[in-house]
C-alpha cells in the first residue's frame, strides 16, 4: 500500500471514529509508533485518537499491560493470543473505546531473506478483528507495510459494524 493509499485509508478511519464519537488506543511492538503516526497525521486523527503504547518488544507489551506471562507458555509471548491479549487490556488501560494491537519483531535495517510474522489485533469490547501477516524486508519498509495492514483491518471493521456485521479473522502476506 503506498503513503497516499495508507493516508487516504486514515483520513477515513478517523472520519469514521469522529462521526460516531470513539476513541481508539493503540498498542504497538516493533513497529516504532508507524500506526499511530499515520492516523494522527490524518485531519481528525488527533481528535481520535488517544494515548499510545509503543515499545520495542512483546515482553515490554506484557510488563507494561501487566498481562499474566503464564498465560503465553504454550503459544510464547510473541504470539496471536499475546497480541489479542494485548488490544483486550489495552483498552482499559489506555482508557479507550477501541484498541489496536500491532505487533512486529525487529528487523535488521537492512533488508534481508527472513520471512518474519506480524500480529495485528482490534479489540472494541464486543468484536476482535484480527490477522497474521508474513513479511520480509528492512524493518522501516515492513513496518509501514504492516502500519498499512492495520490501518485497513480497522477501516474494515468499523464499515462491517456499520453494516452491522461482526468483525473478521484473517491473514496475509508481502
Amino acid at each position: 500500500m503506498t503513503d497516499e493509499g495508507q493516508a487516504r485509508i486514515a483520513d477515513a478511519v478517523a472520519r469514521i471514529l469522529s462521526a460516531r464519537e470513539l476513541v481508539l488506543g493503540t498498542v504497538e511492538c516493533g513497529t516504532e509508533g508507524a500506526v499511530s503516526r499515520r492516523l494522527f497525521d490524518a485531519e481528525e486523527g488527533p481528535a481520535v485518537l488517544s494515548d499510545s503504547l509503543s515499545v520495542d518488544t512483546i515482553e515490554e507489551v506484557i510488563d507494561a499491560l501487566e498481562l499474566p506471562a503464564a498465560q503465553f507458555k504454550s503459544s510464547g509471548e510473541f504470539s496471536a493470543k499475546a497480541t489479542r491479549a494485548a488490544a483486550r487490556q489495552g483498552r482499559s488501560f489506555l482508557e479507550v473505546d477501541l484498541c489496536l494491537a500491532v505487533c512486529m519483531l525487529p528487523t535488521p535495517s537492512e533488508a534481508a531473506a527472513v520471512r518474519e510474522t506480524a500480529y495485528i489485533a482490534l479489540d472494541d469490547g464486543q468484536n476482535l478483528a484480527e490477522r497474521t501477516l508474513q513479511y520480509e524486508g528492512s524493518s522501516d519498509v515492513m513496518a509501514d507495510w504492516v502500519a498499512g495492514q492495520a490501518l485497513a483491518l480497522l477501516h474494515e471493521a468499523l464499515r462491517g459494524r456499520e453494516r452491522g456485521r461482526s468483525t473478521s479473522r484473517g491473514s496475509g502476506s508481502s
